[in-house]
């Protein structure tokens, strides 16, 4: 026999579902056009953040769903952070922090390199030259031995 449920189970009940709302999600496309109306953020570029790992999402019969709290979260984690130049140069050095840049080390290990190019083509230049002079001396013997045995 089924009881009817009394006042004290009912708001047992009620506060049970009230400590266990569920946040509204919303599929990518119409979060994409719920939090950026106009904006440049399409439900492709939402998906892309949760590849990368920024976006947190659910996955309920197929569809990624996402929350409010998570596209928050996201735009935190997304912020864009102004990084101070290594290097200046021209007008802009007085916005520059002073300190040694690496230029000098870079000439000096293009030197080296161009150094090392230069004394393989010398190389390669006297090998190219002495198997030209010898094929030249083969052809003057060659020449030389026609004219005269005929």
């Amino acid at each position: 026999m089924v009881q009817a449920p009394d006042d004290d189970d009912e708001a047992a009940a009620s506060k049970l579902i009230s400590r266990h709302t569920v946040e509204p999600h919303y599929d990518l496309r119409t979060a994409a056009e719920r939090f950026f109306p106009r904006g440049p953020v399409t439900a492709r570029s939402l998906r892309t953040e949760i590849r990368k790992g920024r976006l947190k999402s659910a996955r309920i019969a197929g569809k990624i769903v996402v929350s409010e709290a998570a596209i928050q979260e996201m735009l935190t984690r997304c912020q864009d952070t102004r990084r101070v130049p290594a290097s200046c140069s021209g007008a802009a050095r007085r916005d520059c922090p002073s300190g040694s840049s690496s230029t000098t080390d870079r000439r000096s290990a293009r030197d080296a390199a161009l150094a090392t190019l230069t004394a393989l083509r010398q190389r390669s230049r006297r090998g190219v030259l002495a198997r030209w002079n010898r094929r030249c001396d083969h052809q003057k013997i060659a020449h030389e031995c026609r004219r005269q045995f005929g």
